[in-house]
């Protein structure tokens, strides 16, 4: 289980916003790329430079609380869809996987549920790609279609969509792959301990015994064969 992110991902908001208050000044951090909106009243809120410029924030701008909470909710957004895209940066994700991320962030499930949607329409969320993606991934170190389905899932990836991806999978083509790749390490042992070692391996790898067992019957004759 991931340890929860607790580091917040943007400042907290004031606990009170007036009921209208004019724009004093705003001041663009160069490091952080955000604003420090400070309001008349004395108030100072931090925005990132997207939020400003789309609500239109500028000295001598009158806000009411409404509008003035609606500028939070919309800053809040975009934080949330800058950190998702720093994270798909690093690695593609799964819907499930990039909510839970955002929400261990600190970010409010609202706003989660928004970006992940809208990142989800514009192709850059893409699950049934990512289930593709993944078992290909995986060809240099064979395993099971039932074990395939199974990772797929634990990264968010619906039961349906795990099958569709694994469904042309060779179980026993992958099987035989894997065991072969333990022969070194067989090269000189009795009938029970080969089945019993390349049968442990392979029902880790998540091959079903019955694919398993054909296998290792296959290789324990060519060993025999081969040996003089």
């Amino acid at each position: 289980m991931r340890t929860p992110d607790r580091r917040a991902a943007f400042p907290a908001p004031p606990p009170d916003l007036p009921a209208s208050a004019v724009v004093l000044s705003v001041v663009r951090l160069r490091r952080s790329g955000e604003c420090t909106v400070t309001l008349a009243d004395g108030t100072t809120v931090q925005l990132i430079a997207e939020a400003v410029l789309s609500a239109g924030v500028h000295p001598g701008r009158m806000f009411i609380e409404s509008e003035l909470r609606t500028l939070l909710a919309t800053d809040l957004q975009a934080r949330a869809r800058a950190t998702a895209l720093r994270m798909l940066a690093r690695h593609p994700r799964t819907r499930r996987d990039l909510a839970d991320r955002l929400l261990q962030r600190g970010f409010a499930g609202p706003a989660v549920e928004s970006v992940v949607h809208r990142l989800a329409e514009v192709g850059l969320v893409n699950d049934a790609q990512y289930a593709e993606r993944y078992v290909e991934s995986r060809a240099a170190r064979p395993r099971g279609r039932r074990l395939l389905a199974r990772e797929l899932r634990l990264r968010g990836v619906d039961a349906e969509l795990a099958d569709e991806a694994t469904a042309l999978a060779d179980d026993s083509a992958a099987a035989e792959a894997a065991a072969r790749s333990r022969l070194v390490h067989l090269q000189n042992v009795d009938r029970d301990v080969f089945f019993r070692r390349l049968g442990s391996f392979l029902q880790r790898r998540g091959f079903a015994y019955d694919t398993a067992r054909a296998v290792i019957e296959r290789l324990w004759h060519e060993v025999r064969i081969e040996k003089p």
